[in-house]
């Protein structure tokens, strides 16, 4: 799997939206790191998967955003066959990257105003490119889910939702 692909599809080798839980835990099996987020009432449940490099986020035991976080000792795991340059260690400057989609011509778009603070840019394949002036992640929000609202409209991400007593 080269970088481009999944910059330009959205697709992370044999992993794309709506792929359930039972069937990433046959293919690449038990993860080194599960998390299961508590929501408030009026949220869906989340279980988050990290395989070294790899992450993967459910709702309703449905893939709703994936990715590559590129923070210092992550590695990509090997069963996404990595092939050429992958920005690992958290020190590549978002300078160099964007550099890197204009040299493999990735269309990109900037984010909008009411989108996650956190993406920089949006790439053709729908994966935002988050960070500053290093990149931090490169995620695919899946459309339709709850992650994808909030990356979409940062207005919607809250702590509970509006009629909820928790406010």
């Amino acid at each position: 799997m080269k970088l481009k692909e999944f910059l330009n599809t959205g697709n992370l080798g044999p992993i794309s939206c709506g792929l359930s839980l039972e069937k990433v835990l046959q293919q690449f099996g038990k993860p080194g790191h599960e998390k299961e987020i508590c929501n408030p009432p009026g949220y869906v449940k989340e279980i988050i998967f990290n395989y070294e490099g790899l992450v993967i986020w459910f709702e309703q035991n449905q893939i709703s955003l994936y990715g590559l976080s590129f923070t210092d000792g992550n590695q990509i795991p090997p069963f996404l066959n990595p092939e050429g340059y992958f920005p690992l260690g958290g020190q590549v400057p978002m300078v160099e990257f964007m550099n890197y989609l204009s040299e493999e011509q990735v269309a990109f778009r900037q984010r909008h105003p009411k989108e996650d603070d956190l993406c920089h840019v949006f790439t053709v394949g729908g994966v935002a490119v988050e960070g500053r002036e290093i990149v931090w992640r490169l995620m695919k929000p899946c459309p339709g889910t709850e992650r994808w609202r909030r990356k979409m409209n940062r207005e919607l991400y809250r702590v509970a939702p509006p009629d909820s007593k928790w406010l």
